[in-house]
């Protein structure tokens, strides 16, 4: 049985993280247990406008406040990882909780604590 989902009609942020998750990484749990993704994604270059718009998902972006933090903002930014396949954009850091972003069409999803397939928050983005 083949099961379809639309990725930009659900209303469950965790449905939209997981299934981009378990699509995107070459291996299950990505950006916890492994941080490859597929070969058809490639790294945001600096100063494009999606790298902004995933800090921002994330909480790191240099306009945000940082008093949530425990590590420095520019040390997270330094540290993070942004990667694109031109329709999927996806961004992540580690700061002993992993943090994943991923932007799809109008869609942004964040989770603050990786290693669980629950934490999926709706992003305005």
């Amino acid at each position: 049985m083949q099961k379809v989902i639309d990725t930009q009609t659900t209303d469950d942020p965790n449905v939209f993280g997981e299934i981009i998750r378990e699509y995107a990484f070459t291996e299950e749990y990505g950006c916890y247990s492994c941080f490859e993704l597929l070969d058809e994604f490639k790294p945001v270059p600096d100063g494009y406008d999606i790298q902004g718009r995933l800090q921002m998902a994330m909480g790191i972006h240099q306009t945000q406040d940082e008093e949530d933090l425990c590590y420095s903002p520019n040390d997270l930014r330094r540290s993070a990882s942004y990667f694109s396949n031109g329709k999927i954009h996806i961004g992540w850091y580690w700061d002993g909780d992993g943090t994943l972003a991923i932007i799809e069409g109008n869609r942004c999803a964040v989770n603050t604590d990786c290693k669980k397939a629950h934490e999926w928050q709706w992003y305005d983005c």
